[in-house]
């Protein structure tokens, strides 16, 4: 449990600067740039995204779950590693002539050289990001060192450069060079620590696991990417940059809670012979996500509107209706996942996952294109909520199936929705005071995530929460 806490402080360090630092970039850069540069920008950064994950073969989960194997066998991985870069090279090089061919079906509306430059060098370069071997190597300090600089770094540039409506390209250079700087360091400290190797590589053996994981990873890229592609597709990019704007805030918000799930995934990987160990970590992980990701997405869903006031301004009224709405979508999401990977995936039931993607993928390509067609970023939001709940319905379908008994807490989901509800309360109390929206932000967030812990701990005296306080005592300087 030791290595799990560090690794989780890590993972919570790093999202914590996954939230703030939009925190600060958002409200410039939505008062600088106008919803069409935003639109021009996000499309293009999900259109990179969207096919780097087409390349990424299903690499990702298949070897996180190897790597966390072969963990204290250097030649076998140094081998595996080889094989794996070898496979992301040959299929980015491959994809890379669909992301030609398609690219010239983006609108003149939308389309733009420079974007169109910069995003296909984000592209092609991600066949050597190698994520997958420092997440399945526990390399989780390093990783939060790494993305809290190249974040910072980024944040500076944002500050110093977008300083006009115009400057949508420079901010989507800024966006995609971050990527580049972090894909850059990945591989360089990869080559000091694994000896790679061209000598009697074997990439066949790994195309029959591959090919469930890459039907799941390209599902996972249509769910996550092309809800706004198909939006700037059918609409205007006017449309496709209010619904980047909420969906990011609720992304934000979303992976504080969904990247704890990668620190517990090479621990249950591991600990399959023992049924009791991984009883315990799933129901750890469970509770974890449900603490902190119910008042998460009902604390979205309460502050929106000041959410929008101040992160974006008052011209963006318009995005908290799709902020609301696609906290639902947040919540989906954080269970779906939770149930797909520390189950089917960890598993070894990752076929059963696909099934689920499928189906969700198919409802969300429909509804997206003939939402987003008659009512733009609402239809975007409809259509994406819709298909997150169709997956995650699926999912746990599945699981049931194939696990005799499924880890579920129903009373932390009953006291962390209860103490959830104290966030109307304190939204009524600041907004009755007549104060800044800053302050009733800010401070609502203070006020309402301290009251929050308060009702849990002393009011309902919640088991989960009393473990979590124990934890964090042991990071204490001045425990006894």
């Amino acid at each position: 449990m030791a290595v799990i806490r560090k690794n989780l402080i890590y993972n919570l360090l790093l999202s914590i600067t996954q939230i703030m630092v939009p925190l600060v970039t958002i409200p410039l850069v939505s008062r600088q740039l106008n919803p069409t540069g935003l639109g021009k920008a996000g499309f293009f950064d999900n259109y990179s995204f969207f096919f780097a994950v087409l390349a990424e073969m299903g690499i990702m989960v298949y070897a996180q779950r190897r790597i966390a194997l072969l963990k204290d066998r250097p030649n076998e991985m140094g081998k595996f590693v080889s094989e794996i870069l070898c496979i992301h090279i040959l299929s980015t090089l491959l994809i890379s002539a669909l992301y030609l061919t398609l690219s010239l079906g983006i609108t003149d509306e939308i389309f733009e050289w420079p974007l169109f430059w910069a995003a296909l060098m984000f592209f092609l370069l991600n066949a050597f990001t190698c994520e997958w071997y420092f997440i399945g190597t526990e390399q989780f300090r390093f990783i939060a060192i790494r993305v809290i600089f190249v974040r910072l770094a980024a944040l500076a540039a944002i500050f110093l450069f977008v300083r006009s409506k115009e400057d949508y390209i420079v901010y989507y250079f800024i966006i995609a060079g971050s990527g580049i700087i972090n894909i850059l360091l990945n591989f360089g400290l990869l080559m000091t620590q694994v000896k790679l190797t061209l000598k009697k590589i074997n990439l066949k053996q790994h195309l029959p696991f591959l090919w469930i994981m890459y039907g799941i990873s390209v599902l996972q890229g249509v769910a996550l990417y092309m809800d706004s592609v198909i939006l700037g597709m059918v609409s205007t990019a006017a449309a496709v940059g209010l619904y980047t704007l909420a969906m990011r805030v609720v992304k934000l918000a979303t992976a504080l809670i969904t990247d704890s799930l990668l620190v517990f995934f090479p621990k249950i990987v591991q600990a399959q012979e023992n049924s009791g160990e991984v009883r315990s970590l799933l129901l750890k992980n469970f509770q974890w996500i449900s603490f902190v990701g119910i008042p998460a997405m009902l604390g979205v869903i309460v502050f929106a509107a000041d959410i929008v006031n101040v992160l974006l301004g008052s011209k963006y009224l318009d995005v908290v209706l799709p902020l609301r709405g696609l906290a639902l979508f947040g919540l989906f999401r954080i269970y779906s996942s939770y149930y797909s990977k520390q189950y089917l995936v960890a598993f070894g039931k990752e076929k059963y996952y696909f099934n689920s993607l499928l189906i969700g993928s198919l409802s969300l390509v429909v509804t997206a294109a003939v939402g987003g067609y008659f009512f733009g970023e609402k239809g975007a939001v409809i259509a994406i909520v819709l298909s997150e709940g169709i997956t995650m319905l699926m999912v746990v379908l599945f699981c049931k199936k194939f696990f005799e008994q499924l880890v579920f807490d129903k009373l932390i989901l009953n006291n962390t929705l209860i103490a959830s509800l104290s966030f109307i309360l304190v939204h009524s109390v600041l907004h009755s005071m007549k104060i800044p929206g800053f302050f009733i932000l800010f401070g609502g967030i203070v006020v309402s995530g301290t009251l929050y812990l308060l009702i849990m701990y002393y009011f309902l005296k919640d088991e989960f929460t009393h473990f979590v306080w124990k934890q964090a005592r042991q990071l204490l300087p001045f425990k006894k």
